[in-house]
């Protein structure tokens, strides 16, 4: 994941960060419903994370298009930002509980893989529940799933028969 600010956040910066083009790079970055992200290019912003040492990370952000969730958060902190971050962290008492699990999320890459009898497909904005059982690393109690390459339709999930 990346991380990302709104175009109306970017606006409001002083003084603003140079816009820089991401056209020489061709991305096609999608969301989760398979959808295009519209950017208007990248900014390097300034981050320094109180949980870490005092360094100040120089990111590279994605300036988004405006949406009703980043009118909320116009800020989405990506994973290049937490790993830097569980880099240089202080004291392992002091970091808050978000953040420590934010570094959970990104230290173990998957928690099991779940074998079906047959294909599942879950379309975009959909929530389905699977009842089965997997072996797990950890104890958890939902998970992320992410989409296979066998995915009959842009954006759904498919849970190949095993």
């Amino acid at each position: 994941m990346i991380t990302t600010i709104s175009q109306e956040f970017y606006e409001m910066l002083d003084p603003k960060p140079e816009l820089r083009s991401l056209a020489d790079f061709d991305l096609g970055i999608r969301v989760a419903s398979g959808e295009k992200l519209p950017y208007s290019g990248y900014v390097e912003i300034d981050i320094t994370v109180l949980c870490s040492t005092d360094k100040v990370f120089t990111i590279p952000s994605l300036v988004v298009g405006a949406t009703s969730y980043n009118k909320k958060v116009p800020i989405v902190v990506g994973t290049n930002v937490i790993r830097k971050a569980r880099l240089h962290t202080k004291d392992e008492d002091e970091i808050p509980d978000v953040w420590n699990d934010a570094f959970a999320s990104i230290h173990v890459s998957s928690v099991g893989v779940v074998k079906t009898t047959k294909p599942i497909t879950i379309e975009p904005f959909n929530t389905i529940v699977v009842t089965g059982f997997m072996r797990q690393n950890r104890n958890c109690g939902s998970v992320v799933t992410e989409m296979h390459k066998r995915g009959t339709r842009a954006g759904s999930l498919f849970v190949p028969e095993s």
